[in-house]
């Protein structure tokens, strides 16, 4: 039999998963707690795939870049965010800020402005699940 403390052992890391689908090419970039994963002219759908330590607050950035107005459309679609399996998008699309030059600020997953996506968390990830799901806590994180 496994030993009580083996059997609670926790990663120390969140999984973070991006997946991206680009109409036209669009110039994009994104970041995961300031490290640049990816900054280049999309052309396919891509998979991101980030390690994020636990305690650490998460922030997710997906910048549309250098697009031209009035010419073929360029735009990325944020096709799915997830979190150690839990779904941000499409489920809480909600919880993010979309800043454009268009002043567009509905909840949406469709980046077709100049701007930046940005879900961030000012404390660790899971507490900030437990705030935004309303689940509540037993006992004061410290």
């Amino acid at each position: 039999m496994n030993k009580f403390l083996e059997l609670l052992a926790t990663e120390k890391t969140l999984d973070v998963v991006l997946i991206l689908r680009p109409i036209g090419c669009p110039q994009l970039q994104v970041t995961i707690n300031n490290q640049v994963l990816y900054h280049n002219q999309l052309n396919e759908s891509i998979v991101l795939q980030h390690r994020v330590p636990l305690l650490d607050p998460l922030t997710v950035t997906v910048t549309l870049s250098d697009k031209v107005y009035g010419q073929t459309e360029t735009a990325v679609v944020i096709e799915q965010l997830d979190i150690d399996s839990f779904s941000i998008v499409p489920a809480w699309t909600q919880t993010a800020k979309y800043s454009n030059d268009h002043n567009y600020c509905d909840p949406t997953n469709y980046l077709g402005f100049n701007g930046s996506w940005v879900l961030a968390t000012d404390i660790p990830f899971y507490q900030w699940k437990h705030t935004v799901t309303g689940q509540g806590w037993l006992l004061q994180p410290v």
